[in-house]
């Protein structure tokens, strides 16, 4: 694990949830623990949330016409 960039992933995780993504805030906070000493499972993790990142990269919400309402599309 000493040639995998963890910290650095998962520091780029912790700006990308700040700024744009706040629903990955949980799961961030669980890897986030594991920094110093992480195991393959935490790298898998990891992986697994850069696949989902990508997967709703597409999505984007909108306003609609009718008071309150937001739309999720993609």
């Amino acid at each position: 694990m000493i040639k995998v960039p963890y910290i650095s992933v998962v520091d780029s995780l912790i700006y990308v949830m700040v700024y744009t993504m706040p629903d990955i805030t949980h799961i961030i906070g669980m890897v986030s623990q594991f920094l110093f000493n992480p195991g393959k499972e935490h790298w898998s993790t990891v992986k697994l949330i850069l696949m989902y990142l990508k997967s709703t990269s597409s999505f984007n919400l909108y306003f609609g016409n009718d008071k309150g309402s937001l739309y999720i599309c993609s």
